[in-house]
């Protein structure tokens, strides 16, 4: 008996030390890696469908359904104070006629949210300082939050062609290359609320495809509130989104350490090994399928911006991630995307040039905000740099000479 007791509390002992490790573990993981467990849900929260009825209700939300794109801005709409969106959905104070003034070159701006200039007011933007210093400079903001590459591309071809840009820019911060495999915003950032299925690009063969947004209308949306079609939904959802295929899920152990430090081990494990993970060293990884996409959605995107007779230049917005690693040891996770552009003579502004500089001399609350995005003084930084480089290009406009006044 007296045996059958020590083994007992041995195993109980080293079970108990097992925990113990696991959740220092999980601790020096978060500290210092900031790898935190988040497991993909098989269902959705109290929080996230709430966020649906709002949707299906077409309430008065800033980002609103849209059958192609995913989601848009809500055409005269005000966020808290913060974004104004003018009834062209363009973010903006005022209206734009179709074609440009005399005189005046017009730019169209496309990307995701430091393209839209989140976390600031209208007048705060880059987009906006940039008309404010010079009125020569006319900046449409159609950058929208959370967008991919591919809905960038998307709204250029559907709304913004017929606003005749002399010039456009195609945004893409580091973080997009993600986006470009995702279809369900859950299945990429598990805790977030925000709620949209998106399209995406894939490769048939040689060729770059898109699928299309799986969730066109209101009704789909429904059938994730629904007891019975929720489950089935959202696995269709996942047959293709990287997330879904390679994360892990959510489980009824969950609340042990060495669960969690078990799947978060093995999902580093099996990741590391893996010919399409997203990064290799801290960059992209040029073998991945995202890189692929990303390449071959931007030169499509250039390429119709030239045939449309308008001037493409790609922006590259670096986050504070991007800095912090530039600073440490002077490379970028998108250093072969920059490669990428030079051999193929793209036009493209990489804004750690202008950045980094001051990152370097001020503390990061100076250029980012508490959300990532950039400070009013971090956009006026953007403007004054973009606004230099337009004053380099060759625009065949005799009338708009010295750009940067």
């Amino acid at each position: 008996m007296k045996k059958i007791v020590f083994w007992a509390v041995l195993c109980a002992g080293v079970y108990l030390l097992i925990e113990l490790a696991a959740l220092t573990g999980l601790f020096a993981l978060k500290t210092v890696r900031h790898v935190s467990y988040e497991p993909l849900r098989r269902a959705l929260t109290a929080q996230q469908k709430e966020e649906i009825r709002r949707i299906v209700e077409d309430r008065d939300t800033y980002a609103m359904h849209d059958p192609v794109l995913g989601w848009r801005p809500r055409p005269n709409i005000e966020k808290e104070g913060l974004y104004r969106v003018n009834s062209q959905g363009i973010r903006a104070d005022k209206e734009y006629s179709l074609t440009p003034e005399a005189g005046v070159l017009r730019v169209g701006a496309f990307g995701d949210s430091f393209t839209h200039a989140d976390e600031v007011k209208n007048h705060e933007t880059w987009a906006h300082r940039m008309s404010a210093k010079n009125p020569r400079v006319e900046v449409l903001n159609f950058g929208m939050m959370a967008y991919s590459l591919t809905q960038s591309h998307l709204r250029y071809k559907t709304e913004g062609v017929r606003y005749h840009p002399h010039v456009v820019f195609i945004g893409f911060m580091s973080e997009d290359i993600r986006r470009s495999v995702n279809v369900f915003w859950p299945y990429y950032l598990p805790e977030s609320d925000f709620i949209f299925a998106k399209p995406r690009s894939a490769m048939k063969g040689d060729e770059l495809v898109r699928l299309d947004n799986p969730l066109k209308s209101l009704s789909d949306y429904k059938k994730l509130l629904g007891v019975e079609t929720e489950a089935e939904l959202l696995t269709a959802l996942g047959a293709h989104d990287y997330y879904f295929q390679t994360h892990y899920f959510e489980g009824p152990l969950d609340f042990l350490p060495s669960v969690r430090f078990y799947k978060l081990f093995r999902h580093a494990l099996v990741n590391k090994f893996s010919k399409n993970k997203l990064y290799k060293n801290d960059v992209y990884n040029t073998q991945s399928e995202a890189f692929l996409l990303v390449t071959k959605r931007m030169e499509k995107f250039y390429r119709l911006v030239e045939q449309n007779g308008s001037v493409p230049v790609i922006v590259l917005f670096p986050n504070s991630v991007d800095m912090k690693q530039y600073a440490r040891n002077q490379t970028r996770k998108y250093d072969p995307l920059l490669s990428y552009l030079r051999s193929q003579g793209f036009r493209h502004v990489d804004l750690m040039e202008a950045l980094e500089p001051r990152f370097k001399d001020q503390p990061k609350e100076a250029l980012f905000m508490p959300g990532g995005h950039y400070t009013p003084s971090g956009n006026a930084v953007v403007a004054d740099h973009l606004l230099d480089f337009l004053g380099t290009l060759d625009l065949d406009l005799p009338q708009l000479t010295h750009l940067h006044e």
